[in-house]
């Protein structure tokens, strides 16, 4: 889990630093797979009773407005400008 969450900032600044938008747009899609990976630790952490549920509900927001908003930024990103 650390490992996904860590990434996601990571690969953004990554990303970003790499000056075109088409690898910006690559290393984001690359976040949005550690953003999937971090979901499904988080439901296996809750499944296997390491997470209580209440904390479980709480991640899941955090991580489903992560992934809301990271799209966001690549629809935004990928929309060609006159």
């Amino acid at each position: 889990m650390r490992r996904s969450a860590t990434s996601i900032p990571a690969n953004i600044a990554e990303g970003y630093r790499r000056g075109h938008r088409k690898e910006y747009i690559q290393f984001l899609r690359i976040v949005q797979g550690s953003c999937g990976e971090l979901e499904t630790f988080l439901s296996m952490s809750k499944d296997l009773g390491f997470v209580k549920v209440k904390d479980y509900e709480e991640l899941e927001k955090v991580q489903e407005e992560i992934s809301r908003l990271l799209q966001a930024l690549i629809s935004s990103l990928t929309i060609k400008r006159i």
